[in-house]
């Protein structure tokens, strides 16, 4: 598999697949992941998951205990 210079290739269970880096997010890798802007961006133990739409749409996954 060849990848688009702006992505990169990695090998999964499924076989090879494009993703951005993990600053990246879009289509085309052209937006930066709102996840990794602040590091306080969800609270509580909480995790930031971004959508890989455009523009990405981020969101805070709770803990189980909450």
């Amino acid at each position: 598999m060849i990848c688009p210079p702006y992505k990169i290739c990695s090998e999964q269970a499924t076989g090879p697949v494009c993703t951005c880096p993990a600053n990246k997010v879009g289509t085309f890798c052209q937006y930066n992941n709102p996840c990794n802007q602040s590091s306080s961006i969800c609270h509580n133990g909480g995790t930031c998951v971004s959508s890989n739409t455009d523009p990405p749409i981020s969101s805070c996954h709770c803990r189980e205990d909450y």
